[in-house]
């Protein structure tokens, strides 16, 4: 007799995002992996997806191309100085992939930096600039957890800095005329996600497998997330029906908050609305465990998991005119304020915001401060930091309403 299968409950990180590739290439759809470590077979990836899937999918979709040119398209990205491997490589010599999905993964998110240059004009720009479109797929691990400023930030701010999901109305062209309607806002270049949870990465890898069109996908994908107790799945999270959130939504203890008010509870109840994306989320969970003076279901944690395209439409429903006029908006963040997703978001959340007919709508910064550098250069400063930074959110939790948190001050945002 055959043995019995034990069938897991629940998915950790990794096994979702390899559930969602497995998917694909059921749907049809052949994936191309690589990564820093495909030479050396380090990575959980390079297992995945060996020299198998390099020669048997894509070599049979470039014989037409000289063998220098072919030889080219494979060689991992760390060769190249760019993570731009067999995608864009092909896209500029007038080659379209329409079944292959292209991913490169870095060891640190930080190692990046030295491929920006191919990244502003091949990746963000390949559409605009070169009218190619791609859907390559670049995982970066994001997160500060003490261990330096070379091993913590993917440099979110850049990404969101080169996408054109701007806020303000672009300013009328001189070559206009004056009686022509408005043109629509251009669709955005390319998609940036901080997934926090597994179904959340499967449904994301998923969608961009199986679109009828091709953009960049940038995943900020945190290390710890990995192993977190806490980040995990069930497969009715992953089930037909169900599909990628940009927000997903719960009060301070992990609750689930539905449109109208917490399981149990009532939207009237909230006095603070905390704003995040990433593995902070699980931070404020933890955290918030040790305050016993604070009502979790009076705090509304809104976890944007897409940043851009900016999820305004799913946020609405939760920033609804029925919140109690002293509510106060903060957006807590680990990275330093001028890194970090703060001022790609800030303009985009201010006009969401309710707020009393005599005030404007307010928003406070709950971070770190500025840095010359993505992060401090010991634990012990960095240790020092997240203290810095949750005596200051719990001290602004419970102060609470909207007078205390603009301190006499002027303005719309405050640091």
């Amino acid at each position: 007799m055959a043995a019995a299968r034990v069938v897991p409950r629940s998915l950790k990180l990794w096994p979702g995002a390899l559930f969602a590739l497995g998917m694909g290439g059921a749907a049809g759809t052949y994936r191309y992996q690589t990564d820093e470590g495909t030479r050396r077979s380090v990575y959980f990836w390079s297992r995945a997806f060996p020299i198998y899937l390099h020669y048997r999918y894509v070599k049979s979709q470039v014989q037409h191309l000289p063998e220098a040119e072919q030889e080219e398209a494979y060689k991992p990205l760390h060769e190249k100085y760019a993570p731009t491997a067999v995608d864009i490589v092909l896209h500029l010599k007038g080659f379209y992939i329409k079944i292959a999905q292209v991913l490169w993964e870095a060891q640190f998110g930080d190692f990046a930096n030295s491929a920006q240059a191919v990244i502003d004009t091949l990746v963000a720009g390949s559409e605009a600039k070169w009218l190619r479109q791609t859907g390559l797929v670049l995982l970066l691990p994001h997160g500060y957890d003490g261990a330096g400023p070379e091993h913590s930030s993917a440099r979110l701010e850049r990404f969101l800095q080169l996408s054109n999901d701007h806020p303000l109305p672009s300013p009328p062209s001189s070559s206009s005329s004056s009686t022509s309607p408005p043109s629509s806002p251009p669709p955005v270049n390319m998609h940036i996600l901080n997934c926090t949870t597994p179904a959340q990465y499967f449904h994301a890898l998923r969608r961009q497998l199986l679109r009828p069109f091709r953009k960049p996908l940038v995943v900020m994908a945190p290390k710890i997330l990995l192993r977190h107790p806490l980040a995990v799945s069930s497969f009715s999270d992953m089930d037909m029906g169900t599909a990628f959130a940009p927000v997903l939504a719960s009060t301070l203890d992990g609750k689930p908050w539905k449109e109208g008010g917490r399981e149990g509870g009532k939207e009237g109840g909230v006095k603070t609305v905390i704003f995040c994306s990433g593995k902070i989320y699980y931070d404020l969970l933890r955290e918030g465990k040790g305050q016993r003076d604070v009502d979790p279901s009076s705090i509304l944690l809104l976890r944007l998991e897409e940043l851009s395209p900016f999820p305004a439409p799913f946020l609405r429903p939760f920033l609804r005119p029925s919140l109690p006029p002293s509510t106060s908006f903060l957006w807590v963040q680990e990275e330093p304020l001028n890194a970090g997703a703060y001022a790609f978001v800030a303009p985009h959340l201010l006009p969401l915001l309710p707020s009393p007919p005599s005030l404007p709508p307010f928003l406070e910064y709950i971070g770190r401060p500025a840095l010359p550098t993505p992060a401090v250069g010991t634990d012990e400063m960095h240790r020092a930091q997240t203290r810095d930074l949750f005596g200051k959110l719990w001290r602004r939790v419970r102060e609470g309403g909207i007078e205390g948190g603009r301190g006499g001050g002027s303005g719309c945002l405050k640091v």
